[in-house]
């Protein structure tokens, strides 16, 4: 990856390997950074996540080369979203099993694109039994032109207090079948979104749950592997398979979007009816 210009443009080149998968995409910024506030988990009294996260909202260009098919990819037509996050999070080598039963919460992260000029911006953790740990909500500005974003923070930045969310499972999994998320901007106006999934991607494909490459674990000095699967053929009830994001168009009354849902829950979550 090449940082071809600090908080506005960065190249991710993927050179020609035994995957059959190569290309070369750059991200262009359309918004400033959006910092999220800080998330902490307790399990017992251990903090298990202490982490914050900031998100910038842009536009994808360039290729990719999968097999013999080449996909372009038009910065007017594909919106993306580039976050960073640090701090502390239950990855890496597990540690040995202690007394206290770990504080798994359910996490949904929703980044919404609308009619080309504002993205809203959500994040919740809630505990098994469905209590609000985490809370965050935010309107966007988007600029034509990256020029036209004011420095790296943008005093037009609206918060918006997250109210109330609602998910429905497929039957028999951990995947969204649908959700809502209500909202209410700084005026007190509450704004309600739907969400329909319309495709799923599996983040065990960038290495969260995996079973082999999880994050923070110790390969060796030099390891290159790749791995093929279609996404309906996955047991939706392995732990490798619960965390996904969504690709989703949502609605907002009268108005229409496009975006992504991230959403994962390990271990029981009483309002969904998940006992173990």
């Amino acid at each position: 990856m090449t940082v071809a210009e600090p908080m506005r443009r960065i190249v991710v080149t993927v050179a020609e390997n035994d995957s059959g998968i190569s290309g070369e995409l750059t991200f262009t910024a359309h918004s400033a950074a959006v910092k999220e506030p800080r998330q902490v988990v307790w399990s017992g009294v251990r903090r298990t996540t202490d982490t914050t996260r900031y998100n910038q909202y842009g536009r994808w260009s360039g290729w990719v080369q999968t097999g013999e098919e080449l996909i372009e990819v038009d910065a007017n037509t594909c919106y993306g979203v580039k976050d960073r996050s640090w701090g502390v999070r239950r990855l890496g080598e597990p540690e040995l099993p202690g007394p206290i039963e770990p504080n798994r919460p359910m996490f949904l992260w929703s980044q919404l694109f609308w009619d080309d000029d504002r993205v809203t911006h959500a994040l919740l953790f809630d505990d098994s039994e469905g209590k609000a740990l985490v809370r965050d909500g935010a309107e966007v500005p988007i600029y034509q032109s990256p020029a036209d974003i004011p420095g790296i923070e943008d005093g037009a930045v609206r918060q918006l207090q997250i109210v109330s969310h609602e998910i429905n499972h497929q039957e028999g999994t951990r995947w969204i079948q649908a959700a809502r998320i209500t909202a209410a901007d700084e005026s007190g106006t509450l704004v309600t979104i739907e969400h329909t999934p319309l495709r799923r991607f599996h983040q065990r494909g960038v290495g969260y749950t995996h079973p082999r490459w999880p994050h923070g674990v110790w390969q060796g000095d030099s390891v290159i592997d790749f791995e093929r699967y279609r996404p309906d053929d996955l047991d939706p009830t392995r732990r490798e398979n619960y965390h996904v994001q969504h690709l989703v168009r949502v609605t907002d009354g009268d108005r229409q979007g496009i975006g992504i849902l991230e959403h994962f829950i390990q271990g029981p979550y009483r309002p969904a009816g998940l006992t173990s």
